[in-house]
């Protein structure tokens, strides 16, 4: 069950709330109410609220603070509001907030419940699957030797994962050498593995990475005979391609970005990074009429939006109609397949090694690309 808090400065709402939610059909529970902005934060803090629906107008503390301190506090809190205020300014706070549903007095039960039920719908999904990620993360003991693994059925069974019976297992180790916590080579080792993930994932039964000290990793997989010496060859070549490039790399993590993602100071993205780059590998197939790129999070945390602040380059793998999803990046690259060998050869033209030769055959602009932007 989620525990609820309402906080409502009228004590006639709150009882209008609590006979209007399907409480036992949703899975909550009401862990508590507040009439002023300091009893909410009381009462979340104190129940450990999963979510909070409040008004924007509370006593002595108003609704869009109580939820900006809950965010420090209460980290995995979430938080609905319900007011009579429609005004553009407190929805543009409240998106800024992370806020699930902004809904208007008077109150609609069936909007406010379906709002609830897609709130609860996620956070459950969401434990789940972070329930699911810690079972996996328990494999790190059989890489150190603490327990045996006996058969795939074992593994599936006691740590979800999705050994077959057939697949080759490895054990990949990055240790970083001569280095200190301190000198950065923790972060450079998390971005060669999550590179390596990337590359890998498409050719194994299963792949999970384990983090066995600051500056020891390692890699649990299994492959099919089959793909074992395509598996050699990519993870090879995607090893080698980082380090020949020099670059030092940030993968942006869109599962875990928040709406702050797309706030960032100015001054702070121009000295953190030299440039962007989007790699798209939207592939065609010949049951599709239509192929776009699909960006995620909730307001596409993961889109162009530092295109003026920092050079900005999108690289298509895939589908080379994707331009036509990105028309504000002004320096774009087709590579038609995302093979080791083309990724290598992407690579080796940014960074100069080769030049730039082909002429792009599509136009999805029509002839008019840059014309209205």
């Amino acid at each position: 069950m989620l525990r609820v808090i309402l906080a409502d400065g009228g004590p006639r709402f709150c009882s209008l709330l609590k006979d209007t939610i399907r409480w036992n059909e949703l899975g909550l529970e009401l862990a508590g109410e507040a009439a002023d902005g300091q009893a909410a934060v009381d009462a979340a803090l104190h129940a450990k609220a999963d979510v909070l629906i409040t008004d924007v107008q509370l006593p002595g503390m108003d609704g869009l603070t109580v939820i900006r301190q809950l965010r420090e506090l209460c980290p995995a809190c979430r938080f609905i509001i319900v007011s009579e205020h429609a005004e553009f300014c407190y929805t543009q706070a409240a998106i800024r907030l992370g806020v699930s549903d902004y809904l208007l007095k008077p109150l609609d039960g069936e909007e406010l419940n379906a709002a609830l039920a897609s709130l609860a719908d996620s956070m459950t999904r969401s434990r789940q699957a972070d329930e699911a990620q810690i079972r996996r993360k328990k494999l790190v003991s059989v890489l150190r030797g603490q327990r045996w693994l006996h058969s795939a059925e074992q593994a599936n069974r006691d740590y979800g994962t999705r050994f077959s019976q057939t697949g080759q297992y490895m054990v990949l180790r990055l240790a970083v050498c001569r280095a200190t916590e301190s000198s950065g080579a923790t972060e450079l080792a998390e971005t060669v593995m999550r590179e390596l993930k990337g590359a890998l994932s498409p050719l194994c039964t299963d792949l999970e990475t384990f983090m066995l000290s600051r500056l020891r990793y390692a890699m649990l997989l299994q492959v099919e005979p089959a793909e074992l010496e395509r598996f050699r060859r990519t993870a090879e070549e995607t090893y080698l391609a980082l380090t020949r490039a020099g670059f030092e790399v940030d993968v942006f993590d869109v599962e875990h970005s928040t709406l702050h993602d797309t706030e960032i100071p100015e001054d702070t993205i121009r000295a953190k990074y030299d440039v962007i780059m989007y790699f798209s590998n939207v592939i065609n197939a010949s049951y599709q009429t239509v192929t776009r790129i699909q960006w995620k999070g909730a307001v596409a945390q993961d889109g162009p939006f530092y295109v003026k602040e920092v050079p900005t380059l999108f690289v298509s793998l895939g589908n080379p109609y994707g331009f036509v999803d990105v028309p504000m990046i002004r320096t774009i690259i087709n590579a038609y397949n995302a093979s080791p060998y083309t990724v290598q050869a992407v690579v080796d033209r940014i960074t100069g090694k080769e030049p730039f030769t082909g002429l792009s055959p599509v136009d999805p602009f029509c002839g008019m690309f840059g014309k209205d932007i």
